[in-house]
């Protein structure tokens, strides 16, 4: 029995590893955004969160080698149901051009794209899917005015998360400690209770306060909205809700509810490591 319960401790060793390293993935995946079109290169690294009140800054590198000191960059940003143009210009001598959006109230969106022309006639547009024809929000850059988020509510909301999710990997052991040996584990249903009940606490009354002091808004997700972190947080939610529902009234068998608990596991961990309102 021992070699089966290292096993199940293996097996979570090497889940909660893996889990660190998407976390570190996320944090230094590139951002950098580029397109060319014969000599003629645009690069840029889009910041998707902006100052509500506050005008937004676009910083391209632009560059081409033909004819460079007749390139013209221009911004297009979608307001008011039609697309406005602003000229981006060269910082000093460098290949740098820049301008800024004009700031937006709390959680106001604004879409926009970039395009580059040179002398050759060589022209690029970044995103290289977008058009005058505003089609979806993803077919362009946005940036997102938001306010501040209180500093002691927003630690105690990472923190809860993070337990929640150290919970639910606990929860995952004693699931498949209890698949391999047979031996009944009452903590297994007492560690996803004590983790669902912290992601609720974390994900809905504080992430509802965070979000209304961020974007003036209780809630974008499903069913009034799509945004990725709301909807994710709920997905989760009710996944686990189901199985603990199913479990307290008889439904299922504590050996169906461990193997849910793997694959809820496994789920939750998946939809944690999809980045933040996309």
């Amino acid at each position: 029995m021992r070699s089966k319960g290292k096993a199940a401790g293996i097996i979570i060793i090497l889940l909660t590893f893996f889990t660190f390293c998407g976390f570190m993935a996320m944090m230094v995946a590139p951002r950098e955004k580029t397109a060319e079109e014969g000599g003629l290169r645009i690069i840029y690294n889009p910041e998707k969160d902006g100052k509500a009140g506050q005008a937004h800054l676009i910083l391209a590198e632009v560059n081409s080698t033909d004819a460079p000191d007749s390139l013209q960059v221009n911004l297009y940003y979608y307001r008011d149901s039609q697309f406005k143009k602003s000229e981006l210009y060269r910082l000093g001598g460098t290949d740098y051009f820049g301008v800024e959006i004009p700031g937006g109230p709390l959680g106001s969106r604004i879409y926009y794209y970039l395009e580059a022309v040179d002398g050759a006639g060589n022209r690029v547009v970044l995103p290289e899917t977008a058009t005058d024809d505003f089609q979806t929000e993803y077919d362009y850059f946005k940036v997102r005015f938001e306010g501040k988020a209180s500093f002691i509510l927003l630690v105690l909301h990472i923190v809860l998360m993070m337990a929640a999710l150290f919970l639910l990997i606990h929860a995952l052991y004693y699931a498949i400690y209890y698949l391999q040996t047979g031996e009944k584990s009452d903590p297994l249903v007492i560690t996803v209770n004590w983790g669902i009940i912290t992601f609720f606490i974390t994900g809905f009354p504080i992430g509802w306060v965070i979000e209304k002091q961020v974007l003036g808004n209780y809630w974008e997700g499903i069913p009034f909205g799509w945004d990725i972190t709301d909807s994710k947080t709920l997905i989760i939610l009710v996944l686990w809700l189901i199985f603990i529902i199913l479990r307290r009234a008889g439904k299922i068998s504590l050996k169906t509810f461990a193997r849910w608990v793997i694959i809820n596991t496994i789920i939750t961990i998946l939809l944690f490591l999809i980045p933040h309102s996309l």
